[in-house]
């Protein structure tokens, strides 16, 4: 295959994969999106394979993160390049497994694919740049079936199924391809013409006849006629019926109103001195609004207040403290704290009595938005004046409230399981996600962030409220159900009932990712064993120089007689 045809394969494959994301929202593309890209790859080996890889990836990632460009044309080009490199990893080393290897051979082949993905989406989340934005399962958020088994293997589990079922079909047709070349037998000169489609049928049933050219390939269908399905009736059987009929009563412990404050203030306009009152009076008024409707806990959004440290300043502190005791409600606001010299991105829970009872300082910052992770000197030039100065915070903290226990989630952090997994094991019965995605105008972060939060919930059995300035808000049941959501930029004032749901652990909540990190373990070993093998069969050789000179002694020998 000429290069360009596997660069127009590659770019074909990043495209159509984007656009199973919001906004174009076309779920059903991810199942078929990774086909061209294992066409592409297939024997290229590890050269091609990481130029190939990265090429994927960075368009993949230039495509998904667009509103990157919000900040500027560096952190857009620089962002896809560098996320770029983690599929780059994934190509690599399939390039390097299916240049030693023909399509569907091997039962490997199948697997290592799906687990190679699931563990390099995991990895793209690790350290001071962990950034899980884009992963493939999420695309899934619709298709409640299949979304039940983020509660065993999470969003990486989604993501193995999809990469899976890509898998097969490319290599079906890779091996479809070659049998063809092999018989002469070539539908594809017809195509799209009725014979291709005949053609390619036979071609099929040939190669995976009982006692055909290519059983592995026909045990991975029948595998797959069997697993798949068995997924998801597994799936349906997760949800209970009075779930799916609206009776949260029957299967939850009591019941909660939240009131969500939706102010829509512009990032700009919202931190302009000038218009603190007008924000201070958006949040008072849509309390009154929630209270009215018998709202008992209000959640304000992110940075709700836009003052630095308004615990220390008098009337802010009487505003925020006043709120409740006047509405009688349990307030859940984000602020701007300071601290010892340090500001904290910071959620504060204030009762009914006025009491600041507990504060909760964002851990997760976003590296080089909220916090500079590169040394200090580099952050005179003018690419980096944008960082914010935060610290990092070091306890997560739940709020009890007469209502349930909230735990507060600040923006970006709803993105990383860990969180909400360790809160849940200690007793969490409501995640609440206060964030500011204004930043993001209308691009698809907003509602790709809004979906994150499906995923969370049904990975513990919990109940998510997703708190905005501009939106997404909203409220997502312990199955992943989005009761209620809001649209972007509109100034509203939602509440809903939740029903605390005091259900068993998931088994997810206890093993957290073991899924995606024994995934990787695996196709690491699958793929070093056929070298195991062949350096052993070499070591149980004779060496060749021995056996030369053990003939030319008994040569010599039976000259001499």
């Amino acid at each position: 295959m000429k290069i360009y045809v596997r660069i127009l394969l590659i770019a074909l494959s990043a495209f159509l994969m984007f656009l199973s994301f919001p906004h174009a929202d076309q779920g059903w593309l991810a199942w078929i999106s990774m086909i061209p890209g294992f066409i592409a790859i297939c024997g290229t080996g590890t050269k091609k394979g990481f130029w190939l890889g990265w090429l994927f990836g960075s368009l993949f990632y230039g495509f998904i993160t667009s509103w990157f460009g919000i900040f500027g044309w560096e952190p857009l080009v620089v962002g896809s390049l560098f996320f770029g490199l983690y599929f780059a990893i994934f190509f690599i080393v399939y390039g390097y497994y299916t240049e030693k290897s023909a399509p569907a051979s091997q039962w490997q082949r199948f697997l290592i694919a799906p687990m190679l993905w699931a563990a390099v989406e995991w990895l793209k989340a690790q350290g001071i740049f962990g950034f899980p934005w884009g992963d493939l399962g999420i695309t899934q958020y619709k298709f409640q079936a299949l979304l039940q088994t983020a509660s065993v293997f999470g969003v990486y589990g989604i993501s193995f199924v999809v990469v899976f079922v890509n898998n097969l079909i490319a290599e079906t047709i890779l091996a479809i391809a070659a049998f063809g070349n092999e018989t002469g037998i070539k539908p594809w000169k017809e195509f799209p013409k009725p014979a291709f489609w005949s053609g390619a049928a036979n071609l099929f049933k040939m190669l995976t006849a009982e006692k055909g050219e290519n059983i592995t390939l026909r045990t991975a269908w029948i595998a797959s006629a069997l697993l798949i399905p068995a997924i998801l009736i597994s799936g349906q059987l997760m949800v209970p019926m009075q779930v799916k009929v609206g009776d949260y009563e029957s299967v939850c412990n009591g019941k909660v109103k939240v009131g969500i404050t939706q102010i829509n203030m512009n990032q700009y306009e919202k931190w302009h001195p000038k218009n603190l009152n007008k924000s201070l009076k958006l949040l008072e008024e849509g309390t009154k609004e929630l209270v009215k409707n018998q709202a008992q806990v209000v959640i304000w959004p992110e940075t709700a207040i836009p003052q630095t440290n308004p615990l220390n300043n008098y009337s802010l502190r009487e505003f925020l403290t006043r709120i409740p005791v006047q509405n009688k409600v349990e307030l859940i606001a984000g602020i701007v704290d300071k601290n010892s010299g340090n500001f904290f991105n910071t959620v504060i829970h204030i009762n009914q009595e006025g009491e600041v009872v507990s504060k909760y300082n964002k851990i997760q910052l976003v590296p080089l938005g909220e916090y500079f992770p590169f040394p200090a000197f580099l952050k005179k030039y003018k690419i980096f004046d944008r960082i914010g100065n935060y610290t990092h915070g070091t306890e997560l903290k739940i709020f009890d409230t007469p209502y349930g226990k909230f735990q507060p989630l600040i923006c970006f952090e709803s993105f990383f399981p860990y969180l909400a997994r360790k809160g849940v094991a200690q007793g969490t019965q409501i995640l609440v996600v206060q964030t500011n995605d204004s930043w993001f105008h209308r691009s698809n972060a907003a509602k790709i962030h809004y979906i994150n939060g499906m995923f969370r919930a049904v990975e513990n059995r919990v109940w998510l409220v997703q708190c905005a300035n501009s939106g997404v808000s909203g409220v997502i049941d312990p199955w992943g159900r989005s009761l209620m959501e809001t649209e972007l930029f509109v100034q509203t004032n939602i509440s809903c009932d939740i029903y605390p749901y005091n259900s068993p652990r998931t088994l997810y909540n206890r093993w957290g990712n073991i899924f995606p990190v024994t995934a990787g373990l695996a196709a690491i070993i699958l793929l070093l064993l056929p070298v195991l093998r062949s350096n052993r069969k070499g070591n149980n050789k004779p060496d060749s120089k021995l056996q030369t000179q053990d003939k030319t002694k008994e040569k010599d020998k039976a000259e001499t007689k």
